[in-house]
């Protein structure tokens, strides 16, 4: 455990800031597979939110999305995101990165999340890119984050809800990473490529920090 600790320490420290905003300067977003990576992505959560919600239309997470629900066959305004994840697991697990939004620098926020046991055999790097349905101004300046003094200066803090697969073999192993606000209002969505052997399906809580509100 504290392998994992460690790990997570590296992850959410601030100073990882100035390279994650420099990878997410050059991450290539225009690149047509990547596009369409990202639009695949984003299309299975939509139909994942949109199941659910006919299944538990009283359920508090179909509350929590009812402004994207609304939205279905509409154009659904997004922001493009861009970054890095890493994970480290065998049973007991822990996950962590950062996502910048190029249209936004330097608004950006680094991630950290363990858990298990759980079906977690992987452990990868991995660029990752995407989109969020939500104005990740909107997001920082929510009452679930909490302004802290560090060596970089203010940043905010605060928890998220995640949901991660991870799965192939070889060069071709796709990631991705959904991310929702504490009470399931759904963020957005990152993919990547994870090459190896191995696979995951973890989901659970993880602190943010952010800088550049």
């Amino acid at each position: 455990m504290k392998q994992i600790e460690s790990f997570l320490n590296q992850q959410v420290d601030t100073s990882n800031f100035k390279a994650l905003l420099a990878g997410a300067e050059k991450a290539g977003l225009n690149d047509p597979k990547i596009e369409s990576a990202i639009d695949a992505a984003q299309r299975a959560e939509f139909e994942r939110i949109r199941n659910y919600a006919k299944g538990h239309p009283g359920d508090d997470f179909v509350q929590a999305n009812q402004g994207l629900l609304q939205q279905e066959g509409l154009k659904v305004e997004t922001w493009t995101a861009a970054g890095n994840a890493s994970m480290t697991s065998f049973v007991w697990w822990a996950l962590g990165g950062g996502v910048a939004f190029p249209g936004q620098i330097p608004l950006a926020f680094l991630f950290g999340a363990k858990g298990g046991p759980a079906w977690a055999l992987s452990t990868f790097t991995s660029v990752i890119a995407g989109s969020f349905v939500v104005d990740p101004k909107k997001i920082v300046n929510s009452d679930e984050f909490r302004l802290e003094k560090t060596p970089i200066g203010w940043v905010k803090k605060g928890p998220c809800n995640f949901q991660l697969s991870e799965g192939g073999v070889g060069p071709a192993g796709g990631i991705t990473i959904s991310f929702y606000s504490s009470t399931g209002t759904y963020w957005g969505v990152l993919t990547g490529i994870a090459p190896g052997i191995g696979g995951a399906s973890v989901s659970g809580e993880a602190e943010l920090v952010w800088q550049g509100f």
